[in-house]
């Protein structure tokens, strides 16, 4: 005889107070598993119930446990939830995609034989609930093709390439399947280069809303021009109406310049103040992003620490004694603000303790702002450089459950924590 074993987790505990040993001050999560039936499925999860933490009414709790439940089929994929409220929602998969949701469902409706919720699961079937719902189909490359709505509307969405390799992908607002398809606008354009990442954002305006041209003629796939290559074809789908381009570094990762045209071009790249209004952007060696340059000239510069935490900002309109700044002038740049994580300690959870914003070039009139956390590093205490100042209240699942505002000094003391307040 072999016995088979698969491991499922049944608890886990959450501590949110330091101890050695015990379970003292945990919250305990509870997992109950069970499994479908005969040889080949007797392994299979059948259905798993999640009991959270009981939260006291004092915590802004129900002052009892809640339960989801997730049901499986013996594909492994799961076929209904129900949520702590008793709402359930269904997703019916087909080679592992969805091809089906339903939310709020009505358990009583047409499924699969494999997802009967009374027969299968034991689900009480009703006529409750509002089932909305949306099916998906996908193309031959497990992309997204046509998504149905549950007011009827069709979303369908295109791909198409240009003459240099680039993805181009169009997604049509509605979509009627007739003797001659109609296709809805506006339509969302972009064009992807071959690192994955969007290089061309835009919104294409059909006449009238509606295009009756055969699909194929949406995107001349002769054309590199992401513009021409819509606006010029024979039968042209419509104008660019918005466009927004993003050129990227040689790797056609790395984003060095956004470009939103405020004028959109016959054809080509255009001409920036004529055109478009750039921002640029600079990357240290580790590839973060330290130098921001605005259309108006105003650069904004960040400066990190070995743990890569954000610790000072500049801004000015020349940084010239800096990597990656400007070719000529006089440097300009001011601190305009600092940050100080655990205090200033090693060793620390990189928890943001002091922020400090400075109003000119030295520290005359400073701003600081002073922040304590909890022992699981939510925020407790703000203390602001003005009145009022805030302190806030948690449950155990790290809820806000109260927020209070202060004007006066006091001192008091938490389980491990000590507080200030101005």
């Amino acid at each position: 005889t072999i016995n088979v074993i698969r491991p499922v987790i049944d608890e886990r505990r959450a501590y949110v107070d330091k101890i050695t040993s015990g379970t003292s001050g945990s919250n305990l999560t509870e997992f109950v598993h069970t499994f479908h039936s005969g040889n080949e499925a007797v392994l299979r999860i059948k259905q798993i119930q999640v009991k959270f933490p009981t939260v006291a009414t004092a915590n802004n709790g129900s002052n009892s446990a809640t339960t989801t439940k997730r049901y499986v089929d013996t594909g492994g994929a799961t076929a209904f939830v129900e949520a702590p409220d008793g709402t359930i929602s269904y997703t019916l998969n087909s080679n592992g995609q969805v091809t089906k949701r339903i939310a709020d469902v009505k358990t009583n409706g047409n499924f699969l034989a494999i997802h009967d919720p009374n027969t299968i699961w034991g689900i009480t079937e009703t006529g409750d609930g509002l089932d909305v719902d949306a099916a998906l189909t996908y193309d031959n490359q497990g992309r997204s093709d046509l998504v149905t709505l549950s007011d009827g509307r069709v979303v369908k969405t295109y791909y198409s390439k240009l003459a240099d390799g680039r993805l181009a992908t169009l997604r049509y607002a509605d979509y009627e399947d007739l003797a001659t398809d109609k296709y809805h606008g506006p339509v969302s354009y972009s064009v992807t280069n071959l690192a994955g990442k969007v290089e061309v954002q835009a919104t294409v305006e059909l006449s009238g809303n509606v295009s009756t041209e055969s699909l194929t003629n949406h995107v001349d796939e002769t054309d590199d021009d992401p513009i021409t290559a819509i606006e010029t074809t024979s039968n042209k789908l419509g104008d660019l109406a918005r466009m927004n381009v993003s050129v990227y570094d040689e790797t056609g990762t790395s984003l060095e310049e956004s470009r939103p045209f405020f004028l959109i071009p016959a054809s080509g790249s255009g001409t920036e103040g004529t055109n478009y209004d750039a921002t640029y952007f600079g990357y240290d060696d580790q590839g973060r992003r330290y130098r921001t340059k605005s259309p108006t000239g105003t650069i904004n510069r960040v400066e990190y620490d070995t743990l890569g935490r954000q610790t000072i900002t500049r801004i000015g309109d020349n940084d010239r004694s800096s990597d990656g700044g400007s070719s000529s002038g006089t440097d300009n740049m001011v601190k305009i603000s600092e940050s100080v994580y655990d205090s200033g300690s090693a060793g620390g959870n990189s928890l943001l303790t002091l922020r400090t914003a400075y109003v000119e070039d030295s520290d005359t009139d400073k701003r600081e702002t002073r922040i304590t956390h909890d022992v699981r590093g939510s925020v407790l205490l703000t203390v602001n450089p003005t009145t009022p100042h805030i302190f806030n209240k948690y449950d155990n699942m790290r809820r806000l459950i109260a927020s209070g505002q202060f004007s006066y000094i006091f001192v008091f003391r938490l389980p491990n924590v000590f507080l200030r307040v101005k």
